[in-house]
């Protein structure tokens, strides 16, 4: 049986997708943003680009697609077939936009959620708009995620952080120090594990401009995007978008504009260029919903007549599973095929749940998927029924 593995560890803040190296069947590169390197561990985030070489520079021509992929420094200038060595699985960024590379049976991804450096303490004394003048907790329990998914074997392929990578919203007093420090702390992440990043509500505002969105994009990469791994179909949503566009509508419009095309082609698409996805894959801060599609409106889920729209649309286009943050607990369920996948926090913990990631494993058949206390997983790893997954 092919398998297919994401291992997902979920913290609780702004969403990180590391892809690593050898991770991807194919992907479409028809698009570029500004790359952010971490200086410490060589790990290029958010590189994306039709040339052959990126590093951690702009690059000329964008695309409406906003198909793309996350570059490691040492695999940027190995582009083009001259950095397809023997035994090597590399994708080539060319001005084809879409290159096929031979793919493995098996692999796996971290999702970790809500970071939210600053939180923990403004939710004890009570202050969480002004209140989180520190967060050396949230740094250190961050840490000790990026050591416990460093230690998994075999390592990710990527790792997702799914929004609320800080607590102070932007244009406070904190978000400087905070995110510093945060990108700091996830220096230590693996070289070959790439990061994506998902945005949330404090790292927009929980009423988006297009200020704050564009300051989010500098910083850590496009607020919405697609890439594929393991012929797995991956979508990354801007959730505010849907929460309270009412000071950016044109960004919501062109969201809503992309994602319909997105769901279009994979919906349709059987072509040996553009191969029809194994699964579909959605990530996005908000939940959709908590424990029903029916359920009444709450600042934890999308308004309903939001979230039935996307979800009749999601169905509709095969979607698989839909992996949020934002509660700072662990909630969700299935309904009508679909899963909803709310998971707990790296940080400030809301309900009764402890510091940890989840990890999902992907079939040919199936996602399933398992939350993780960080003692666990620096103790003894994941499960050993996951573990045997990937060993299949």
């Amino acid at each position: 049986m092919n398998t297919f593995v994401f291992r997902v560890f979920l913290f609780h803040a702004h969403t990180v997708l590391r892809i690593s190296q050898m991770l991807f069947d194919s992907v479409h590169v028809t698009d570029c943003a500004k790359a952010m390197v971490l200086q410490s561990g060589n790990v290029t985030v958010g590189s994306f680009c039709t040339a052959p070489c990126l590093g951690n520079r702009e690059c000329e021509g964008t695309s409406a697609s906003r198909q793309r992929r996350f570059l490691l420094p040492d695999e940027c200038c190995r582009a083009g077939e001259a950095g397809r060595q023997a035994g090597e699985r590399w994708l080539l960024c060319n001005s084809m936009g879409m290159q096929s590379v031979s793919g493995r049976d098996h692999f796996a991804s971290s999702r970790p959620a809500d970071p939210q450096l600053g939180l923990m303490k403004a939710w004890r004394v009570g202050d969480c708009d002004g209140g989180g003048d520190e967060w050396a907790e949230e740094v250190e329990l961050t840490k000790q995620a990026v050591e416990a998914v460093n230690q998994l074997r075999p390592r990710p392929r990527f790792m997702v952080l799914c929004g609320d990578l800080v607590h102070a919203m932007p244009d406070t007093p904190f978000r400087e120090g905070q995110e510093r420090d945060l990108k700091a702390a996830l220096k230590g992440t693996d070289p070959s594990i790439p990061l994506v990043f998902v945005s949330g509500n404090h790292d927009l505002g929980n009423t988006p401009t297009p200020s704050t969105v564009e300051q989010y994009c500098s910083a850590w990469g496009d607020d919405y995007f697609s890439f594929w791994v393991g012929g797995v179909l991956c979508l990354v949503l801007n959730s505010q978008l849907f929460y309270d566009a009412s000071a950016c509508p044109k960004l919501k419009e062109a969201q809503e504009t992309w994602l319909e095309e997105q769901l279009s082609r994979a919906s349709s698409s059987s072509s040996s260029t553009e191969p029809k996805p194994k699964h579909i894959l959605v990530f996005q801060h908000i939940p959709l919903y908590l424990k029903s599609p029916d359920e009444e409106d709450d600042y934890f889920n999308l308004q309903r007549a939001v979230r039935q729209n996307l979800l009749d649309r999601f169905r509709k286009a095969g979607v698989k599973a839909v992996f949020s943050g934002h509660y700072h607990r662990n909630a969700g369920t299935r309904h009508g095929g679909l899963d909803m996948v709310v998971s707990s926090a790296i940080g400030c913990q809301l309900g009764n749940d402890t510091h940890g990631v989840r990890v999902v494993v992907v079939t040919a058949d199936d996602v399933i998927h398992r939350y993780h206390s960080l003692e666990q997983l620096r103790a003894r790893g994941m499960d050993e029924d996951l573990r045997k997954l990937l060993q299949a």
